[in-house]
């Protein structure tokens, strides 16, 4: 008779990552933390590693006398995690930007489970609907969230206004509908000139560049958006380097100098998102209105 197949582990549980917390801080290596709580509360080695490495539920009676073992109190451990693992974020829907604290889960992205992934931008964190992921293979700096609490202190803000400039008017089109799927009003140009025209009228909140263009390349729409007043929110894009078309030197060059974040092509969405978050796109707005 074929054994059935192991039931699949899910999220690790706030009880058990608190357990894991506490036991840590009182010197408990990790591969003794199932073998410590199956001594302590009388169960079997299965039951053990449920508790600690699965979603088995724990009673507050379990927590409190686990902690209490330790000379802690159960308020006691649910404050030291909420501090030592929470972290302060943004979560952007439908054009507004809301602060929220989360708490990191390991594992993979997973669009059949997680609703929403956290972009680690320097230890800043934007978070978005994993929906706008452009590609199964989430980057390495996109990360699942076990837990988001969202503090509704400030009122969705205006719509934000985005430029996109590429040469190739298909990939300028494709590039703004992803915007748009985060709540953004993006603008497609493929001419430097039609989009200059544009700003002069009615400066835009971010700009999405690509660094090769008909014209030659961005140098000068960066010098001019640079020097504005209120400088918005710029990032570069180039699809050519890997194939020798654009020179990394200049392109390079260029980024150091007026400071811009460079992001290969094709991006994801979360990535290119976080790179104008960076470079002050809610800031501009606030300093516009």
């Amino acid at each position: 008779m074929s054994k059935s197949p192991a039931p699949e582990e899910g999220p690790l549980s706030l009880a058990a990552h608190m357990v894991r917390a506490l036991l840590e801080r009182h010197g408990i290596a990790k591969h003794r933390h199932a073998a410590f709580v199956g001594e302590f509360f009388n169960l079997s080695r299965a039951a053990a590693h449920q508790r600690v490495n699965r979603s088995a539920a724990w009673t507050l009676e379990e927590l409190s006398s686990l902690a209490q073992n330790f000379g802690e109190t159960l308020s006691g451990i649910v404050a030291a995690h909420a501090t030592s693992t929470s972290k302060r974020a943004t979560l952007r829907m439908g054009g507004a930007n809301v602060d929220c604290m989360i708490w990191l889960a390991d594992g993979t992205p997973d669009s059949k489970v997680d609703t929403f992934v956290a972009v680690d931008n320097g230890g800043t964190y934007l978070v978005v609907p994993i929906t706008t992921m452009s590609s199964p293979t989430a980057p390495a700096n996109v990360q699942r969230i076990a837990r988001m609490e969202v503090t509704l202190q400030r009122q969705p803000e205006a719509t934000m206004r985005i430029a996109v400039l590429d040469d190739e008017d298909d990939v300028a089109h494709a590039l703004c509908d992803q915007l748009r799927t985060a709540g953004l009003k993006a603008v497609p140009f493929s001419r430097s000139a039609d989009l200059i025209q544009a700003m002069a009228s009615s400066p835009y909140d971010g700009y999405v560049l690509d660094w090769l263009l008909a014209e030659g390349n961005a140098t000068p729409l960066l010098a001019t958006l640079r020097a504005q007043a209120r400088p918005p929110a710029v990032v570069l894009l180039s699809g050519k380097l890997r194939s020798g078309s654009a020179d990394p030197v200049d392109v390079a060059s260029a980024a150091t100098t007026y400071r811009v974040q460079v992001i290969e092509k094709p991006t994801h969405l979360p990535l290119l998102l976080s790179a104008l978050e960076n470079d002050g796109l809610h800031r501009v707005r606030e300093t516009r209105r």
